[in-house]
């Protein structure tokens, strides 16, 4: 009789169907992980550069109404919402800002005109969707204008087309 006794050495088919199943796993959650993160940063830049392009709309047109020698839009003590707000600047020169929706190209953006000059305010990778000047007039405060603005990116999609508003009260020299 015969009695070799060896130890059996290596994985059974069962260990190493959980060995490949739990690496498996790990590995599907960590790209996951690393797909959000990707994302989240790409939606961050986005709104980065669209935020940076509304604070300098608004930054512009504070400057410039605060500025103004007179708002030659009609402002009514309730508060009247305008898409268009037109004033005198320091100068004397009949200027205004204005919320564009040219349906026919598509693009919605705030302007800036002085004279027969007309620039645009936000950069062409933005799309101003809400627009409006709130513009408040009261016998016992200095008039207000307020600044409503909100954009999102054109080319972002999905969870990066995310919107972003900024607003502004800007309180006008009495006149």
């Amino acid at each position: 009789m015969n009695n070799n006794h060896y130890q059996e050495k290596g994985y059974s088919l069962m260990e190493v169907l959980m060995a490949v199943g739990v690496f498996s796993l790990l590995a599907v959650l960590v790209t996951q992980t690393l797909a959000i993160t990707l994302r989240s940063a790409k939606r961050s830049d986005s709104d980065s550069r669209v935020r940076t392009t509304l604070d300098y709309a608004i930054s512009v047109m504070e400057r410039q109404l605060r500025n103004a020698n007179s708002i030659t839009s009609t402002c009514e003590g309730s508060g009247t919402t305008l898409a268009k707000i037109d004033y005198i600047d320091a100068y004397g020169t009949v200027a205004y800002f204005e919320c564009i929706d040219d349906s026919g190209d598509d693009e919605k953006y705030v302007s800036s005109g002085s004279g027969t000059l007309s620039s645009r305010l936000t950069t062409p990778g933005v799309e101003i969707l809400p627009c409006s000047f709130i513009c408040t007039s009261n016998n016992k405060t200095p008039d207000t204008i307020d600044i409503n603005l909100t954009g999102k990116e054109l080319k972002a999609t999905g969870v990066e087309a995310s919107q972003v508003t900024v607003q502004s009260k800007i309180l006008l020299r009495n006149y």
